[in-house]
């Protein structure tokens, strides 16, 4: 009774918020304490499995536009609030995430909650699939200072956010509800970092063009390409469908584009910090004009950057 009623909200809510223009990603799992996929209660507990994938393909069917996320959980579809990793929940979750899930958790800067095994599963996923941070010390709430790394101040939480992020090489910063004015007014040196380093920071260092090209040749074009930040383009997700590329364009004189070449055989996902990839493509010039141009980069349609909500939490986990 409970899945048939659950599918058929599941199914009503898709049809209003399936929309990546208002949303960014939706929670594909959300069944346990908090939604967080612990504490689950169940009839038969042989069942953790097939009501797992039951809930992943009931949202994977809804959401074909919107990405999907799943909290990468210790105890993932369990019975217990927590304890020690359970054996099967790598296994589950990898479920998901194959499906193209993105991977989110909610205890970034908690040492005790977000410890080696999460750390170990992010590791396992990054620049595979985005991975989304959110906080896990509600400071206006919970006494952080029981935290193992010994914080202090509310400035020391957010440090052990931030590294925690660094480390697991977070696509995105959830700034959180009632917590996003301690971030801005007492680690605003963090907010720079995060701006400068965080995600994806892609720039051409070369784009090499001839500068004649006869009317219905083809042109050589190299273009080379740097990430700056510690993730990468997350282009793989199955409602994105790889639909991020490069391309160049040839620019009338006022700068708007006239003729627009994708490299199609460019992948931005792969783009990693640390290493400038070369790409080498031939655009036609079949169809163009013999009218003065210029060269120019140009954008094709691409995925905004996941943000997490920014939805009122509680802890602990």
């Amino acid at each position: 009774m409970f899945q048939a009623k659950y599918a058929a909200f599941v199914r009503a809510f898709a049809q209003r918020f399936d929309d990546p223009g208002t949303v960014d990603f939706i929670d594909g799992y959300g069944l346990g304490k908090w939604g967080e996929g612990h504490s689950m209660r169940y009839v038969d507990y042989a069942n953790r499995e097939s009501v797992l994938r039951w809930v992943v393909e009931l949202y994977a069917d809804g959401f074909p536009r919107v990405p999907l996320a799943i909290n990468y959980h210790r105890l993932i579809g369990a019975e217990k609030d927590w304890g020690a990793p359970d054996a099967d929940s790598e296994r589950l979750l990898d479920i998901a995430v194959d499906r193209g899930f993105m991977l989110r958790h909610d205890a970034f800067g908690m040492t005790t909650y977000y410890g080696d095994w999460e750390r170990a599963y992010a590791e396992k996923w990054r620049c595979r699939r985005p991975i989304l941070m959110e906080g896990g010390w509600v400071t206006t709430q919970h006494n952080y200072t029981v935290d193992p790394r010994g914080y202090e101040t509310v400035a020391d939480v957010r440090n052990g956010e931030f590294d925690d992020s660094a480390e697991a090489h977070v696509n995105a910063l959830d700034f959180r509800n009632g917590e996003t004015l301690s971030w801005f007014t007492g680690s605003f040196d963090l907010v720079k970092k995060v701006v400068a380093e965080a995600g994806y920071r892609l720039y051409p260092t070369t784009v090499k063009a001839p500068a004649h090209v006869v009317a219905g040749a083809t042109a050589k074009v190299r273009h080379d390409w740097a990430n700056l930040g510690w993730a990468n383009l997350p282009n793989d997700p199955p409602q994105w469908k790889n639909k991020c590329r490069s391309a160049v364009a040839l620019l009338r004189a006022d700068g708007t584009a006239a003729h627009v070449f994708v490299d199609s055989g460019s992948d931005p996902s792969a783009w990693r910090k640390g290493a400038v990839v070369s790409h080498i493509f031939r655009a036609r010039l079949a169809g163009v004009a013999k009218v003065g141009y210029r060269w120019g980069r140009s954008s094709t349609p691409r995925a905004a950057t996941p943000r997490a909500s920014n939805s009122p939490r509680r802890r602990p986990p």
